[in-house]
């Protein structure tokens, strides 16, 4: 059987792998098909008649792909009112820059999704669900379909017999459509970089053994995470093909997983969000008020207690998956109550193997997998997988030994795919980001309701498990406005909106950065600074916070002679309407907490009874400002090094209130140090955390320029 067929077959089962250097080291005879997906993991396709039971005993619990959902709702299809996607940059529309999303498909025929010459502006297609066409390059199934194609199907009676991809679902259309829609004067509509190139990967969903095992139930698609991986890969070629920077989409998110950061997902987009160019955007999550998050603790002093995690779960439920994550050193074990009063005692740690706990008086049963160091975080994981449990109070009993940290973390399913009636009793609403939203080197979003300015409650809130800020801001996320697959309008709401709003902002500083050559080196954490720098923040609330992030995406208002025509719009150019003949000003504010800045104002001559769109000058540091001044009294001393700072604020700042500080690690202990005044390198300790910031100690390592603007590196 041929790859393509074998990857798509429902006999066949899906592994994730990882390897270091020859790929053939890390396959065993039975593998049929193999998928290189990048430089350290691959997929592996098994006959599933071949192979053991599925369960993480046998294969480990990052080998096997988990389950993503899309993340929004839909609303009605609508017409008129203000639309949020009313602007895209002031001359910034994502000219040159790529937006890859992997997603449901899109409806290449729509026009929002076409220059004005009627030419596409998608590059590729890659339909996975598709054997029609050939694979892309370097992949093994799926149909590609390039520009070159798009166009001719465009110029065809029949466009779908020269190239048969459909968006069957919509949110694939919806989130190209809200990014990067071409302006649409009927509809009232244009995405937030409009100029943007596209590509889109339509995932295929996943297959039936996965959702058995997982006991994802309900009617919402599903979609593999070895499949995913896959099409962030491809994205990251096509840009590399086209040598033009790239906003990836992922507008998913998965129930399972430590929320740190570690799932093969999590290492790939990562990878991806930290070369220069790139740039990664991902959900929150809409499990915030869902209830499937337990947090707890077990003190030092009370570890051989028991700590009482009391579950819900409805009636005619055939399974679900529970699991607990903890820190190292700590170790945890778990026992359990039945609704019934049947009791089952503190199970032993035992690593790598599965215990099946049946129940005598009831026909639910337990699969238990402990991980003492599960290979992606380095944390715990017990894997608790219920089949036919009896409806009523579940109680886990967790046990604590070698205590040092102490907090554990337990989490359900996306509730998607979870029954309303299964929950915890008392759930924690923090924590509640879905996977990929902890990664570092992406930019994840919230979402909040940019018509009351309420926080959007399924909003999946931070921290990370190891305490990282996420989401990194929120931006709007209920009732937004954009492109259905009938070639109407739709109203979607969901963190994935909020998403791809943010991705057309992050295109719009790709086109400044690297298009224009402001920031050459511009990659993820470049973006995501400049996004948070330019937030705003509403002084009742401590930031970074773990609903809102470092704030919601900047707006400004805008005003001609003076007369305000528009409040709180997003980054994005406007498009005026009925501008009479003669000249006129235009001004644009920064409004911020109720408050404006001062104007930035552009006089524009218009003749006629026209639409314009504003260009806002930018104001760009000259390249002699921006050169390093070197003292000349410094030399070098005993052949070390020295690091000189400046004050480059313009008098904005004093030399007393510009920090700096070098951190790093001693190349003889490994330890982290940091460098003082004098140039020695200093270890740090948790007991330099001696400054109280908000809710946190930190340590004071740092220098002000006036104390010394140089140090000699040891």
């Amino acid at each position: 059987m041929k790859c393509n067929n074998i990857i798509l077959s429902e006999e066949y089962g899906d592994f994730i792998g990882r390897y270091n250097g020859d790929i053939s080291e890390a396959l065993t005879e039975q593998v049929e098909c193999t998928q290189v997906i990048d430089d350290s993991y691959f997929c592996a396709y098994y006959r599933l008649d071949m192979l053991p039971t599925i369960n993480v005993a046998n294969f480990t619990y990052n080998v096997i792909p988990k389950l993503y959902g899309l993340m929004d709702t839909t609303a009605v299809a609508t017409t008129g009112s203000i639309r949020l996607q009313n602007q895209s940059g002031f001359n910034l529309t994502g000219r040159d820059v790529i937006i890859g999303f992997i997603d449901t498909g899109i409806d290449y025929t729509n026009k929002l999704f076409q220059k004005s010459t009627g030419q596409t502006r998608i590059l590729s297609i890659w339909d996975q669900t598709d054997v029609k066409g050939n694979p892309p390059e370097g992949f093994s199934y799926g149909s590609e379909y390039t520009r070159e194609e798009i166009n001719r199907a465009l110029q065809a009676d029949n466009p779908l017999e020269v190239v048969p991809h459909r968006d069957e679902n919509g949110h694939g259309t919806f989130m190209a459509g809200i990014a990067c829609g071409s302006y649409d004067e009927q509809g009232d509509f244009i995405g937030a970089a409009p100029d943007s190139e596209i590509v889109m990967v339509k995932l295929k969903e996943a297959k039936k053994y996965l959702a058995n095992y997982f006991y994802a139930m309900g009617s919402q698609p599903l979609y593999q995470e070895n499949d995913i991986m896959l099409a962030a890969s491809f994205l990251k070629n096509v840009a590399i093909k086209q040598k033009k920077p790239i906003v990836i989409v992922v507008g998913l998110g998965c129930g399972n997983g430590g929320r740190a950061g570690g799932s093969p997902l999590d290492e790939v987009l990562d990878k991806i969000g930290g070369k220069i160019g790139n740039c990664v955007v991902v959900a929150a999550g809409n499990e915030g008020n869902e209830r499937l998050h337990y947090r707890g603790t077990i003190g030092i002093a009370t570890e051989n207690t028991t700590h009482n995690v009391e579950f819900r779960v409805g009636d005619n439920v055939p399974g679900f998956v529970l699991e607990l994550w903890g820190n190292a050193p700590d170790i945890f074990s778990v026992g359990f109550v039945s609704p019934f009063g049947e009791s089952v005692p503190r199970i032993p740690v035992r690593q790598g193997s599965v215990e099946n706990i049946n129940f005598v008086f009831e026909q639910s049963s337990i699969e238990l997998t402990y991980e003492l160091v599960e290979s992606g975080t380095g944390g715990q994981l017990i894997f608790m997988r219920f089949k036919q449990p009896s409806p009523g109070i579940w109680t886990i009993k967790v046990y604590g030994n070698n205590i040092l940290d102490g907090n554990f973390n337990i989490w359900g399913g996306l509730r998607q795919y979870t029954p309303e009636g299964n929950y915890f009793l008392t759930p924690n609403p923090d924590m509640t980001l879905t996977v990929p939203a902890a990664t570092e080197n992406v930019i994840t979003f919230g979402g909040y309701d940019n018509v009351t300015n309420a926080f959007y409650p399924k909003s999946g809130r931070g921290f990370t498990r190891e305490n990282r800020i996420k989401p990194d801001m929120t931006a709007p996320a209920v009732n937004v406005y954009g492109p259905g697959i009938s070639g109407g309008y739709t109203r979607r709401t969901g963190t994935s909106v909020a998403c791809a709003l943010g991705a057309g902002a992050c295109a719009q500083i790709l086109q400044w950065g690297i298009v224009e050559d402001n920031e050459p080196y511009m990659k993820n954490n470049y973006i995501k600074n400049y996004l948070i720098r330019g937030a705003e923040r509403n002084r009742d609330i401590r930031y970074p916070s773990e609903q809102w992030g470092y704030g919601t995406i900047n707006s400004y208002n805008v005003y001609v002679d003076d007369t305000r025509v528009a409040k709180k719009v997003g980054c994005g150019s406007y498009k005026f309407k009925n501008i009479v003949a003669g000249t006129h000003t235009v001004s644009v504010a920064t409004y911020k907490d109720g408050k404006e800045s001062a104007k930035v104002s552009v006089t524009v001559t218009v003749n006629g009874l026209t639409e314009i769109a504003t260009t806002a000058p930018a104001e760009k540091p000259t390249y002699s400002e921006a050169i390093p001044e070197t003292r000349a009294d410094l030399k070098a001393n005993e052949d070390r090094m020295y690091f000189q700072m400046n004050n480059k604020t313009k008098g904005q700042y004093s030399d007393d209130q510009v920090y700096w500080c070098i951190l790093g690690k001693n190349p003889k202990t490994h330890e982290l140090c940091y460098v003082d005044t004098n140039g020695n390198l200093i270890p740090v300790s948790l007991s330099m955390n001696t400054v109280k910031k908000g809710d946190r100690m930190c340590a004071n390592i740092c220098n002000t320029l006036a104390q010394k603007d140089y140090v000699y590196m040891p």
